[in-house]
């Protein structure tokens, strides 16, 4: 390349390998159990607590993709195209667990402290996206609520 050359520029031509689908069935089932509860113990101070327990499951029907023509096979021959696993892909089984609880305490007739507490539990049956997502978590939180 000499001085005041310009650089040879990139051809792309686009080529359009048309479209493929298919027409599936995801089915998901959830059933969730919720019980909640107050106690107001003084005009200053009151309890809550909850619990929750969530079962879900979802999961597609095997995929019967059409036949993928020798146009695209040869253009992309690096790809797979039987797609014989795609239907696990989406498959969801899991159990939600959650407990909550704490306390409101009225400072003045418009301040109110608030304590609470949570813990989640959940158990994931099938891997999915990032593997086995099954853990635990609590979380303690704290505030302070002003009324103006």
């Amino acid at each position: 390349m000499s001085i005041g050359s310009t650089p040879d520029t990139l051809q792309i031509q686009p080529k359009h390998l048309g479209t493929l689908f298919a027409d599936e069935e995801f089915s998901t089932t959830s059933h969730f159990v919720y019980l909640t509860g107050n106690v107001v113990a003084t005009n200053r101070l009151s309890f809550f607590a909850s619990t929750s327990l969530t079962f879900s499951n979802a999961e597609l029907e095997r995929v019967q993709m059409p036949t993928v023509s020798s146009d695209v096979t040869s253009t992309l021959p690096h790809q797979n195209f039987t797609f014989e696993e795609m239907n696990t892909y989406s498959d969801l089984d899991y159990q939600i667990l959650r407990f909550n609880g704490g306390f409101d305490y009225r400072l003045s007739p418009n301040i109110v402290l608030t304590i609470a507490g949570e813990f989640a539990d959940l158990t994931a049956d099938e891997e999915w996206v990032y593997g086995d997502e099954s853990g635990s978590l609590f979380i303690l939180r704290s505030g302070v609520s002003i009324d103006f």
